[in-house]
């Protein structure tokens, strides 16, 4: 068995994710000497998860055998049809690219509402300039790494200088991108030196997988699977645990009675104090 281990680890292969039955084997005793195990495995490494965008192993049923089949299925570059709303993040790359802070202090002072609009405008006029500056970055990294790739085919003491300068472009820019990863990653082992490795790709696909929701379980104790269904779910679950029963003062005064205060006086000061740009 060791040695099966380091196979797999040999291999860099890794367990996928499996739904449904969790023991694919038993012995069919019917007795204290009863055993069930998870015998049978789908694996795959690095280079294969990110070729394959959705990947599921289900167990399935079997009624001629101790054994259970597994079921993977998989599609290259599959891609949710459903649309869904993103949330507004802001993107730590955006640091690095001195546009940034121009695009914000513009927005800012062009909305002449409350902080409410101002914020709005922000977001709005960074999602537009974000669009725009990635496009314009793709198409710059491929415009350096080819001019870079034509100097250091003919590359001599003439041409040094402007290998010097194109490098250090297109060493900004890939920061960014490595940046941008990092965050999709959402890893901390982030080396000096490493750029949009393989890893970060690896970790960003898995983290997109985990956060797709397949199917979920309703109040019912019923399986949804179509959106609309998971949609309903959750609105019916959070529409339910925000519904107030409508406490009396005396009893919200006894519920936080026990919660210490962690704001004291200075930090109160400064919470409340007016807001300036």
């Amino acid at each position: 068995m060791e040695k099966f281990r380091n196979a797999l680890d040999d291999g860099g292969l890794r367990d996928l994710r499996w739904k449904g039955i969790k023991y694919t084997w038993s012995n069919g005793h019917g007795d204290e000497t009863f055993i069930k195990e998870r015998l049978d495995r789908a694996v795959a490494n690095i280079e294969w998860r990110i070729g394959f965008d959705e990947v599921q192993v289900e167990t399935v049923l079997a009624w001629c055998s101790d054994h259970l089949p597994i079921l993977l299925s998989c599609s290259r570059g599959w891609k949710d049809n459903r649309r869904y709303k993103r949330f507004f993040r802001y993107e730590m790359c955006w640091d690095k690219d001195e546009d940034c802070g121009k695009v914000i202090e513009r927005a800012w002072k062009y909305q002449s509402g409350g902080v409410q609009n101002k914020l709005i405008s922000c977001r709005q006029a960074l999602c537009h300039w974000s669009k725009e500056a990635d496009e314009k970055r793709s198409g710059t990294i491929k415009e350096l790494t080819d001019k870079l790739k034509i100097l250091k085919e003919t590359e001599g003491p003439e041409k040094i200088t402007e290998i010097k300068l194109i490098s250090g472009r297109l060493s900004t820019l890939l920061d960014q991108e490595n940046v941008w990863w990092k965050q999709r990653a959402n890893s901390h082992w982030l080396q000096q030196g490493d750029r949009n490795t393989k890893y970060f790709h690896a970790c960003a696909t898995q983290r997109r997988k985990k956060n797709t929701i397949v199917e979920i379980e309703n109040a019912q104790g019923q399986l949804m699977k179509e959106k609309a269904d998971i949609d309903e779910a959750f609105m019916g679950c959070f529409s339910e645990l925000f519904t107030t029963t409508h406490p009396s003062i005396r009893e919200i005064e006894e519920c936080i009675s026990s919660t210490d205060s962690r704001i004291n006086e200075d930090m109160r000061g400064e919470l409340e104090r007016d807001f300036s740009f």
